[in-house]
């Protein structure tokens, strides 16, 4: 009797074992069999992005449809707007498909729903065309697209590649990768292959649930992308003319501390009274020049925009190299007192000038 319970406990641990198995066998057979993207990136940045899918429903996973999530990049000071998706469309199995995005407010992630018909069991073959904007970084130097191609999925995919395409040709400079994994464990991994106008990375082994291929590029020096002004307007023309902006500031700074110094030095001569409200424009020159070099000082330091103070520094550096004999630099301390000295010289100049273009009336500086 002994003998007969063993034999039936051990005949039901081997069922049990083959019931697992047969399950995670039918659980892995729906799966991405392969996914193939063709990217075209246009002069302004934007991107023509062109996916194909070859999925695999045997059990049932893709009942509900066919889920991409897109993740919406957020804005910040290397990216003017928040990353967008737009003019999105579908085919399934070779037939225009009905699309519907939703934003969700938990990531910020947009998420395409295909029902396709019948939601029929078996192979089908999706595809997805979409108009990507604001995806890349924009750096003083450099620009930078980091982009997960493929998306997270909790099925394989069994083979992905994704083609990156240039109307002008690769720029000179890029530096592209693609690696496979996840974002803690990757590898470089892909088979490379150089095209005319671009570049195709593919997979060597089945990426694994959650794994994703993941795209990397690095445009040094900038010059080949020209940001869009009609959409980032004044910030579009300041990437496309890097050269503008010191000078931008620098006039914009001087024409704020000057005018803000002229109405703080009326105030403080006439707080002071006796011979001080007696005002001469040597004397009010210097207060402004002594004004105007403090605000130009502070912005520099506060808001982190030294061209604010790009007179004094400029003339500065140019003095204190040459006192020091030093190509690459002179002392901090003979750089940042001729600096101030400068600065002071220039405002005191711009002060005077003033006063002789706008002569005080009586009572007024």
């Amino acid at each position: 009797m002994d003998l007969h319970n063993s034999l039936r406990f051990e005949q039901a641990i081997l069922y049990a074992f083959l019931l697992c198995v047969a399950i995670a066998n039918a659980q892995s057979s729906d799966r991405i069999s392969t996914f193939d993207s063709k990217i075209t990136i246009a002069r302004d940045r934007t991107l023509r992005v062109d996916e194909k899918f070859g999925i695999t429903n045997d059990n049932g996973f893709f009942d509900l449809g066919f889920h991409r999530r897109l993740p919406a990049k957020a804005a910040g000071a290397q990216r003017t707007k928040a990353g967008s998706f737009q003019d999105v469309r579908a085919r399934v199995d070779g037939s225009d498909a009905m699309v519907r995005t939703t934003q969700s407010d938990e990531g910020r992630n947009i998420e395409i729903s295909i029902q396709y018909a019948g939601r029929s069991r078996g192979k089908h073959v999706i595809e997805l065309s979409y108009t990507a904007k604001h995806q890349f970084l924009v750096y003083d130097d450099f620009d930078d697209l980091n982009q997960n191609i493929s998306g997270a999925w909790p099925i394989p995919i069994e083979r992905a590649s994704v083609e990156l395409n240039f109307p002008g040709g690769i720029p000179r400079g890029a530096s592209i990768t693609a690696d496979t994994g996840s974002g803690t464990n990757f590898l470089f991994d892909c088979v490379r292959t150089d095209l005319p106008l671009g570049v195709r990375f593919e997979t060597s082994h089945e990426l694994r649930p959650n794994e994703r291929l993941f795209l990397s590029a690095r445009f040094y020096p900038r010059g080949y992308f020209v940001s869009n002004v009609g959409e980032d307007g004044i910030r579009a023309v300041l990437e496309n003319h890097p050269h503008l902006y010191p000078w931008i500031a620098f006039l914009v700074g001087i024409m704020i501390f000057t005018s803000g110094a002229f109405l703080v030095a009326s105030l403080i001569l006439k707080a002071l009274g006796g011979m001080w409200a007696i005002t001469s424009d040597h004397r009010v020159a210097i207060i402004i020049a002594l004004l105007a070099t403090l605000f130009s000082g502070a912005s520099a330091i506060l808001l982190q925009q030294p061209y604010t103070a790009m007179p004094g520094f400029m003339l500065g550096a140019i003095v204190s190299i040459a006192l020091s004999g030093n190509p690459h630099g002179g002392e901090p301390f003979s750089l940042v007192t001729v600096a101030l000295a400068s600065n002071l010289f220039f405002y005191y100049l711009i002060a005077r000038g003033v006063q002789s273009a706008w002569p005080r009336r009586q009572g007024h500086l």
